[in-house]
């Protein structure tokens, strides 16, 4: 699980990319879109889930749009084995 968040820990990244890339290379696991707005009459703030085949580490690519255009950030080598179910936080700013 990924959750993004914008540099005050507001659930407003609605449209970011996420993407999986094994860690170090630019293999591709995996992509989902962020969405807040599929809720019935109300919003929803939930983390994008990917399926692991195997333990592994990752980097993870978050690409959004900014005043100056699309912006792109990276975190790299992250374990998912410290994590036990909860979402990996990113924070992100759109400057």
């Amino acid at each position: 699980q990924v959750l993004v968040l914008d540099e005050n820990g507001h659930y407003t990244m609605a449209g970011s990319e996420v993407r999986l890339y094994r860690s170090g290379t630019r293999d591709l696991i995996g992509t989902r879109l962020v969405d807040t707005a599929s809720g019935y009459n109300s919003q929803n703030a939930k983390p994008v889930h990917f399926g692991l085949a195997e333990d592994m580490a990752v980097d993870v690519e978050v690409t959004l749009m900014s005043p100056a255009g699309r912006k792109t950030r990276m975190f790299r080598n992250v374990d998912w084995k410290g994590l036990a179910g909860k979402p990996y936080v990113v924070r992100v700013g759109r400057d």
